[in-house]
């Protein structure tokens, strides 16, 4: 198999609208991912992010389980993967599974967060991440010896192009911790890990099986002065 006309080429960066299982076995290997699977963050998308969820994959929801092989199998550097704090077991077990170290725990703290969920008996106001390697990888560090593993900083609006958009600063800040000339996140949504190894300079490929997130990929980056 050949990989599929790409949606978006241009300046360092590829976007390919498709299935990423079938998409990633036919990459280039990449330098770091960075990315946030559709599941288990019902918490923050609501009903919108689960009817995506389920349209996008049927009663598959085990994503960890057949995402982590390939995400470390096509990187040689480091990954990091959000997930919603109640799935922590099941998102360590995979990346585990798939020979990889779990180096740390990371949290978002929202600063600006607004509560949703009103029957929830607490709120979120953070999201969890996972720093990990994969076997043989390396971390190729660059960022500050002071670097924690709380990160304070606002979310985007709550009229984002995306039920679970991350912010530029958010993706900005993983990426520059590290020698990573390629990046890659597969599960794309509306583009902002792109974006931000655009604004750092850095090669990019993203993935996305929704061709609505595509296009509006394609037209944050061809934003060329302000992030979107």
């Amino acid at each position: 198999m050949t990989l599929p006309t790409p949606y978006y080429d241009h300046g360092g960066i590829t976007i390919y609208h498709g299935d990423c299982r079938e998409i990633m076995p036919l990459l280039p290997k990449v330098d770091l991912v960075l990315t946030d699977p559709p599941y288990g963050v019902d918490y923050d998308g609501g009903l919108l992010n689960r009817n995506r969820r389920d349209r996008l994959h049927g009663d598959d929801h085990d994503v960890y389980g057949w995402a982590m092989p390939l995400i470390f199998d096509r990187c040689r550097g480091p990954v990091y993967v959000f997930f919603a704090g109640t799935r922590a077991p099941e998102v360590m077990g995979a990346a585990r599974a798939a020979g990889a170290e779990v180096r740390s725990m990371l949290i978002w703290n929202k600063t600006n967060a607004t509560y949703g969920a009103l029957g929830a008996h607490y709120k979120f106001r953070h999201e969890p991440f996972l720093y990990c390697l994969g076997r043989g990888a390396t971390a190729r560090w660059i960022g500050p010896t002071t670097e924690a593993t709380v990160w304070d900083g606002p979310r985007n609006a709550r009229n984002a192009a995306h039920p679970t958009e991350k912010p530029v600063w958010l993706c900005a800040r993983a990426i520059r911790n590290h020698d990573a000339a390629l990046i890659l996140d597969p599960f794309m949504g509306s583009g902002t890990t792109l974006r931000a190894a655009k604004d750092m300079n850095r090669r990019a490929i993203g993935i996305e099986i929704e061709e609505k997130y595509c296009e509006i990929a394609a037209k944050r980056l061809a934003q060329e002065v302000l992030p979107w």
